[in-house]
């Protein structure tokens, strides 16, 4: 049992995390060198274990509607957020949307489904782009500019004559600024940690 009721043992998953250290530099141990099962009851039948499916530290697994890996590994994350992308621009190519209907779709539809997941994963300038480019293709002549406007101008601040989009790699940063100085703030355990 953990909070909210019984766990359905079909579903449940577990990660290792040991260590195999060469040359004094560590890396998460694959399931082949640090083997193990793990096998649990369900609250009414105690008499018939099930294995728990292991997952190796390096390979992603949804958690709370994110791909993370034990092992810092952003790949299949960035692989899901690429489909999110894609399908986006699958569906505003063919659509009847006015220049507002589009652009309120890629601020109320696509980013939040992209910012969900930037807290818990690191993802460099080039990632970033990449992810955000499928959409921006399709949005942009959406709404009736050229889809090779520079990103500067794409991105860039009004003041400047840019057009505010949100750039997930800016958003990123605000949204992990915002959580590290929360903590900060609460002097909860982990802005304890911090300090």
């Amino acid at each position: 049992y953990s909070t909210g009721g019984a766990l359905n043992l079909s579903k449940c998953s577990w990660f290792l995390i040991s260590w195999v250290w060469k040359n004094g530099k560590a890396r998460l141990a694959r399931a082949s060198e640090s083997p193990g099962t793990l096998k649990l009851t369900a609250g009414s039948d105690i008499h018939n274990p099930v294995e728990i499916q292991r997952i190796e530290p390096t390979d992603s697994f949804r958690t709370l509607g994110v791909h993370i890996s034990p092992s810092g590994n952003n790949a299949g994350a960035i692989e899901i957020l690429l489909q999110i992308s894609l399908d986006y621009a699958t569906q505003i190519v063919p659509s009847n949307f006015t220049r507002e209907d589009a652009l309120w779709s890629y601020i109320l539809y696509f980013l939040p489904k992209i910012r969900f997941q930037l807290p818990v994963l690191s993802l460099s300038k080039t990632e970033c782009l990449a992810l955000q480019a499928p959409a921006l293709r399709t949005l942009l002549p959406k709404l009736h500019i050229n889809r090779n406007t520079a990103r500067s101008i794409i991105f860039g601040p009004e003041e400047l004559g840019g057009l505010v989009l949100p750039n997930i790699y800016t958003e990123q940063g605000i949204i992990k600024l915002q959580l590290f100085l929360g903590h900060l703030r609460l002097q909860d355990k982990t802005g304890n940690l911090y300090k």
